[in-house]
């Protein structure tokens, strides 16, 4: 992380590299005896600086206090993966601070069932200030007789994105996950009650919130890019390469939710400061486990994958990789 220098470093930097140019003979000026003696003054005073100065530069500099912000990097899958955040990122949170989550899905039917489900693909969480919280695809074991359908392309979820060696979290994970995030807050959706709120297969992170909100029922309105038009007609909402991504869509559903129900994060902060209280969350022991067996896993498939295609390529054979 670099961190940003201050504005008399810069200075003091460029004057140490900028050499001094030389005065013309014919500028020397005779001086009286009082401008001596300031001159005398002057001189004492500014070696008095210059030995506090040397003083200060032989001083070392502070440690700064430790950040949670600084253990917990935006941290983007291995391989090829779109998502920026694949673990959770807790100590963004305040306690009891409402989340916006969105999901994109993959499609499946069991063989003898006559409809399409869906259940997650892509997970989207943010804060009140429009952070990652969580950012991941999600990867369901394979079942006999269960059959996957990709949604269109906009969507932003393929066949690649849910391997391991691209960062996928298994769905027991992921949902587990969105259980810890959830618990005691406000969670907000957009159309999420023939969607979102019935998407995850093995538990229902819903039930551990304190409440869900639908900003449909805030607004009347159902389209999320159309509403955000017509509430934020000066924005301009960009989706990432020209791809759908849940990210964005939490963002514009917290940004809904605030344009009808106050939030003030900075009163909350100064609320929990002044009582004594963490002004950030931390990850369960079990999470924290979680995240440290998914970085084995991610290296472990991606080393795989690895082998298995300069294997390929040393036999003259293509062919899709994926664990």
């Amino acid at each position: 992380m670099v961190f940003p220098v201050s504005y008399a470093e810069m200075l003091s930097e460029k004057s140490a590299q900028t050499p001094r140019k030389r005065s013309p003979s014919n500028s020397a000026i005779c001086v009286s005896s009082t401008s001596a003696d300031q001159s005398s003054t002057s001189s004492s005073t500014s070696q008095g600086s210059n030995s506090q100065s040397s003083a200060s530069r032989s001083t070392p500099p502070q440690p700064r206090a430790s950040s949670p912000f600084r253990h917990h990097p935006i941290e983007t899958g291995p391989g090829i993966c779109k998502a920026q955040q694949i673990f959770p990122r807790m100590d963004l949170l305040l306690p009891d601070e409402p989340v916006a989550v969105d999901f994109e899905f993959q499609n499946f039917q069991r063989n003898g069932e006559s409809k399409q489900r869906h259940r997650l693909g892509w997970i989207g969480v943010v804060n009140t200030k429009g952070e990652s919280i969580l950012d991941c695809f999600v990867r369901y074991e394979r079942e006999e007789g269960v059959r996957v359908i990709m949604p269109p392309k906009r969507f932003g979820v393929s066949m690649q994105d849910l391997q391991l060696n691209n960062g996928a979290i298994p769905a027991e994970i992921a949902e587990a996950w969105l259980a810890d995030i959830m618990r005691g807050r406000l969670v907000i959706v957009h159309g999420g009650s023939g969607g979102d709120l019935v998407a995850c297969q093995i538990i229902n992170p819903f039930q551990e919130a304190e409440r869900v909100v639908d900003t449909q029922d805030l607004h009347s309105r159902t389209n999320l890019g159309a509403l955000m038009d017509e509430v934020f007609p000066l924005e301009g909402r960009v989706q990432v390469g020209g791809v759908h991504t849940p990210i964005e869509d939490a963002q514009s559903t917290m940004k809904l939710y605030l344009n009808k129900v106050a939030y003030d994060r900075a009163a909350e902060k100064a609320s929990l400061e002044r009582r004594g209280l963490e002004t950030f969350c931390k990850p369960s022991a079990v999470q924290t486990r979680q995240v440290q067996e998914m970085r084995r896993r991610h290296a472990q498939a991606s080393h795989m994958f690895q082998r298995n295609a300069n294997g390929r390529g040393r036999n003259g054979k293509g062919g899709r990789g994926g664990q």
